[in-house]
Parts: structure tokens; C-alpha cells; sequence
């Protein structure tokens, strides 16, 4: 069996197409789900060693980007700020589940061994750093 092993420049772009898919709540089929964890597995398994950590910096900058590039923007020009809260809160949690999914590998064997936070802690810590604190005041 032979091994492929992508870099993050040749494998990141497979990721971003599943997001794109994750944010637009399609959902997504067996054969993608497979595609996309075997490109997560193959940035993990690349040579180089500090790429696992790269791929786990990425996974939250694509998490603050969304936040960043989508969520705040439709929050910060909303007329029924709890209800939007809540619609992106959901389609949030929609992303980070099947994110989580697909980077399964990299939280098994790369996370565990450097007693790191988890994806989802990762994932939640950045909604309530950069989403719900801002907004407290307005939500509750």
C-alpha cells in the first residue's frame, strides 16, 4: 500500500471546499466525508513534523475566519439580534460537528500526544471569545 502524503499547500485547499459545503449546510455525502478525512490524513502523515501542529493552527484560523468573515458581520447589522445570534450559533455547531469529523485523525494522534485543547474546545472557545462575550450585553 503506498502512503501519500500531501503538504498543507496541496491538501488546504480540499478543506476549504468542504467548508465552503459545511457553511452552506449541504450535506455532505460518504464519499466526500472520506475524501476530506483522507486529506486531513495525508497533511498529517506528510514529512515534515511540525506539519501537524500547522494543520492544527489552521483548523482554528478557518474557525476565526468564518467568525470574522461571516458570523459578526450579519450580527453586527442585525434588527433581531437574539434570533441571528441563535441562527449562527446553530449553522456554528452544524460546522464544527462535520469539521470535527473530518479532522478526526489529527485529534487522535496529534492533539492527545500534546495535551492540547481539543477541536471542539477549540471551536467553542472561539464562538464565546469572539462572538458571544462582545454581544452579552445585547443578548441577554
Amino acid at each position: 500500500m503506498t502512503v501519500i502524503s500531501l503538504t498543507i499547500e496541496e491538501g488546504w485547499p480540499i478543506i476549504e471546499e468542504a467548508v465552503s459545503k459545511l457553511v452552506s449546510k449541504h450535506e455532505l455525502t460518504l464519499d466526500e466525508c472520506i475524501h476530506y478525512y483522507t486529506a486531513v490524513y495525508d497533511m498529517c502523515n506528510h514529512r515534515n513534523p511540525s506539519q501537524q501542529k500547522m494543520i492544527y493552527d489552521k483548523y482554528a484560523d478557518m474557525l476565526n475566519g468564518y467568525i470574522n468573515d461571516t458570523c459578526l458581520p450579519k450580527l453586527q447589522s442585525s434588527q433581531s439580534i437574539i434570533d441571528d445570534f441563535l441562527c449562527e450559533w446553530e449553522t456554528y455547531q452544524y460546522l464544527t460537528h462535520w469539521s470535527r469529523k473530518i479532522f478526526v485523525y489529527l485529534e487522535r494522534f496529534y492533539i492527545v500526544r500534546q495535551s492540547i485543547m481539543t477541536l471542539e474546545e477549540v471551536a467553542f472557545n472561539s464562538f464565546q471569545n469572539h462572538v458571544y462575550k462582545p454581544l452579552e450585553q445585547e443578548i441577554i
